[in-house]
């Protein structure tokens, strides 16, 4: 029994199975296999309410204040120890397209990344692990089983070694091994009939073809099965209708959550041993975790898709500077995020405050330094670079006061603007050959109908005038001093008031509790697949002040996400 003798002209029968499985699960947030169900949930959250522009409160400087729908942390008042637990229903998730990858690599030694040619991810707050934008459709499932069928076909060449087999014949390997393999491919023990169901199909194919070839289909099956693709928890009913994951699930979080990558033998044998069934024993075992190379990986792709690094082909360039400059300007914050947590501590904020920079020859152009050759770690001035926010990513990326006022207010602060107004074309006014981008915007925000948001945004970010487009440093502009001095006004008490430029700004960044808040939101956001809802204001909380109290110790702020109940239970609603 081979692979093709399921296909359809079009799909295989695996792929029209994860489809049907996907599906299902779009519709009503779970997936069923063997009769078993786990855990299923309302078809996403909807989307907080935005306060009208008429509504919002003027600030003393006569500019609107920006509306604040971020979910508000409880008083403790409202989050006593009481052994209760809080959950939020969810959608079941898939892997990310980096997870896939990762998978492939840490279980088969496979570094073709095969998911690097699935359909584009779907980006829901920014992040592509959000389970309900994980849409799944016909390319999706055909990509799965082009993948797979690679996949399984590089390891075929290598069965004895994949399967640790130490040199007895492969037909006698497989009947223990497929089950060690399945176990980490699912990351949990096959059943009874799951086990006889894989060994069944292999002894099928080799009736007729080679054991590699055998072995090769029934891999292709299992790289299909949603079991690998779908993060699938079932969980054990508790007395108060949530379902306590197990210590197998718990251990695939961890992996998922720190590593970003399937567990390895070592946790899913803490879990099989206990150790992962109390929050102390989960507390331990992450800070192990943390302290692994490959808690880099996690850390990489939050702040990738929190700072947004995937947006550097948008950077703006001046002339002379060759393109290999956006490549260059990606790279430096990818080594500074890097250095900064495995090297300088992973403090929030040194994040807002580091001077640290790795710059070649072309992109030091843009930071007014003189180098020649490759990347070498240099002291940008302090008087013009502070932090991530000073970087030239990120200013040529968000080239003007309105997209750099935008991304802080809502990436930083997690202030939420309202939607735009719809503008003709008598609403945009030209600029004048005269004026500064500041004087432009000034002028275009006294339209009534541009205020709604420009009110917001622009303040902020004409702390960022002493910037050009490109990034680059600047003291004048057409003529005319620089003037980035502005009053912040978010109803955030510990960031508004007066400020003078980017510098000052982001050290006040660095010690707000407004920004650590934030950031935590962001990390429970990414961490659980799904924004904060209701049912989670006490598990946010808790997370939020375990970094206040640690110092920004981002560290300690992972550890937390593996404490609260949004990690430790799921909450069903039936299929």
């Amino acid at each position: 029994m081979s692979l093709a003798t399921f296909r359809s002209p079009k799909l295989g029968y695996a792929a029209q199975g994860c489809l049907l499985v996907a599906l299902v699960a779009a519709c009503s947030g779970g997936v069923t296999d063997g009769g078993q169900h786990p855990p299923s949930g309302e078809p996403g959250l909807a989307a907080p309410p935005v306060a009208a522009p008429t509504a919002n409160p003027i600030g003393p400087d006569g500019l609107p204040v920006a509306p604040d729908v971020s979910m508000p942390p409880p008083p403790a008042a409202d989050c006593p120890d009481t052994g209760e637990h809080f959950v939020e229903p969810s959608l079941v998730r898939r892997l990310t397209h980096h997870q896939y990858n990762r998978a492939v690599e840490s279980l088969f030694g496979d570094t073709s990344s095969p998911a690097d040619n699935f359909p584009a991810a779907s980006l829901e707050g920014g992040y592509d692990n959000q389970s309900s934008a994980q849409f799944v459709g016909p390319d999706m499932s055909e990509r799965w089983e082009i993948a797979a069928r690679a996949v399984a076909a590089k390891a075929a060449l290598n069965a004895n070694t994949v399967m640790s087999c130490g040199g007895a014949p492969l037909d006698t390997c497989v009947m223990s091994a497929v089950p060690t393999l399945a176990k980490r491919l699912f990351r949990r023990p096959l059943t009874e009939p799951e086990q006889q169901k894989y060994l069944a199909f292999y002894e099928q194919n080799r009736a007729t073809d080679t054991a590699e070839r055998a072995f090769e289909l029934t891999l292709t099956a299992m790289l299909m099965s949603p079991n690998f693709l779908f993060l699938v928890e079932r969980g054990v009913r508790q007395a108060n209708g949530l379902y306590a994951l197990t210590g197998h699930e718990l251990a695939s979080r961890l992996a998922i959550l720190l590593w970003n990558e399937p567990p390895d033998e070592g946790l899913l044998a803490a879990a099989e041993a206990g150790e992962l069934a109390t929050p102390e024993g989960l507390a331990t075992r992450a800070e192990l975790m943390l302290k692994d190379e490959r808690a880099t990986a996690t850390i990489m792709d939050f702040h990738a898709q929190w700072f947004g690094l995937r947006s550097a082909g948008t950077l703006e360039l001046p002339e002379g500077v060759p393109d290999t400059a956006r490549d260059a300007a990606k790279a430096e914050v990818e080594h500074f995020i890097q250095d900064w947590y495995s090297a300088q501590g992973g403090r929030i904020q040194d994040l807002f405050t580091s001077t640290k920079a790795w710059v070649d020859a072309d992109l030091g152009k843009l930071y007014g330094l003189n180098l020649a050759g490759g990347p070498q770690l240099v002291d940008l001035p302090a008087g013009e670079r502070s932090g991530l926010f000073t970087r030239v990513l990120f200013l040529g990326t968000h080239a003007n006061p309105a997209s750099r006022g935008d991304f802080v207010l809502k990436q930083a602060l997690c202030t939420h603007l309202p939607p735009p107004p719809q503008l003709t074309a008598n609403d945009m006014l030209p600029r004048q050959p005269t004026e500064t981008t500041r004087q432009h915007f000034e002028r275009h925000a006294t339209n009534p109908c541009a205020a709604s948001c420009h009110g917001f945004m622009d303040p902020v970010g004409f702390l960022f005038e002493n910037y050009d487009r490109t990034g680059s440093w600047r003291t004048e502009e057409n003529g005319q001093p620089i003037n980035a001095s502005t009053v912040v006004n978010t109803a955030k008490a510990d960031v508004d008031g007066p400020a003078n430029g980017a510098i000052e700004f982001s050290q006040r960044l660095a010690t707000s509790r407004t920004l650590s808040d934030c950031l935590a939101a962001h990390w429970f956001q990414y961490a659980n697949g799904r924004q904060p809802g209701s049912h989670d204001r006490c598990s946010v909380r808790s997370t939020q002040e375990r970094l206040a109290a640690s110092s920004g110790d981002v560290r300690q702020l992972l550890i937390g996400l593996t404490q609260v109940d949004s990690f430790r239970f799921v909450r069903k609603t039936g299929l």
